[in-house]
């Protein structure tokens, strides 16, 4: 049988824009934003997981009219967590009509893998146990209370070291419990990504959908979507945050969309958010 799933990487994260600034010195002196405490989306990660489901998400199911309904999945991951919310609170405010699945259920097996400092300094970063998740999950339903949709407490399948990614364990044992005529959204890191399809390149809230056949295991890539504007260059975001507009443009083999929102837009669309983002300060959501 056929199933279908969207992948797409979380968000830019307030670790992305430490461990990756061109500032080294950020490495010490915000260590504990980049390397211990576990990240949300900064501002910019918020604006890209909306337009991902306000634009590019209504462009992608009018190609594929197979798919009846949407079903939201995020890894145990708290920043995977937020992103689907603006996914699917972008979705909602862009009035596509379509089935989309009460909630957001977290999913074992395609979470980050453990970092060495991580186990090092025995910090729950990457890797995390369900407890921990589930406190993520009840701070992120609170903090996105009437944004997006609400994270479950109920895991899709529990499984056998359930922090851990694995894409086997994911094949064998969640894999057949996804419905073939939905389009699976599943949040994770680029990292498995990268594991999983063996490619370059993927940077926040890009895609891929990829066709499942779970009679042999077999998968395959349909689309590769990226945006290939600068806002997803985190090295530059504290730069971007000043744009007067945010602009995207979305490419794949089947898919070509420019598209641009700015703050004033932004902000009508999440004013239910308790963040003032009249300040243009690109890491105000961050824990530091």
């Amino acid at each position: 049988m056929k199933k279908y799933v969207l992948w797409v990487r979380h968000c830019e994260s307030c670790s992305n824009v430490v461990v990756h600034s061109k500032y080294k010195k950020r490495w010490f002196t915000d260590r504990k934003q980049g390397f211990e405490t576990p990240p949300n989306c900064t501002v910019i990660g918020l604006i890209q997981s909306f337009m991902f489901g306000y634009t590019l998400l209504p462009k992608l199911l009018k190609l594929y009219p197979q798919f009846k309904k949407v079903e939201f999945y995020c890894s145990l991951l708290k920043r995977t967590m937020i992103t689907n919310k603006l996914i699917s609170h972008g979705l909602k405010k862009s009035n596509y009509k379509i089935k989309t699945s009460k909630d957001i259920t977290r999913m074992c097996n395609v979470s980050e893998r453990q970092s060495l400092y991580e186990k090092l300094m025995r910090k729950e970063f990457n890797r995390v146990s369900l407890e921990t998740s589930d406190n993520f999950r009840k701070q992120v339903n609170k903090t996105f209370k009437k944004t997006g949709k609400k994270i479950s407490r109920r895991l899709k399948k529990k499984t056998i070291n359930c922090n851990k990614n694995d894409h086997n364990m994911f094949m064998n044992e969640t894999l057949p419990k996804l419905k073939s005529d939905s389009l699976n959204l599943i949040v994770s890191h680029g990292i498995v990504l990268k594991k999983i399809f063996k490619l370059k390149g993927l940077k926040n809230v890009d895609g891929i959908l990829a066709e499942y056949d779970t009679k042999d295991n077999s998968f395959k890539v349909l689309e590769k979507i990226q945006n290939k504007t600068d806002l997803s260059d985190d090295k530059n975001s504290y730069k971007r945050i000043k744009d007067e507009v945010f602009k995207l443009h979305y490419q794949s083999d089947s898919i070509d969309l420019k598209t641009a929102i700015n703050m004033d837009e932004f902000s009508k669309f999440t004013n239910r958010l308790k963040i003032d983002f009249d300040k243009r300060d690109n890491e105000i959501t961050c824990e530091k």
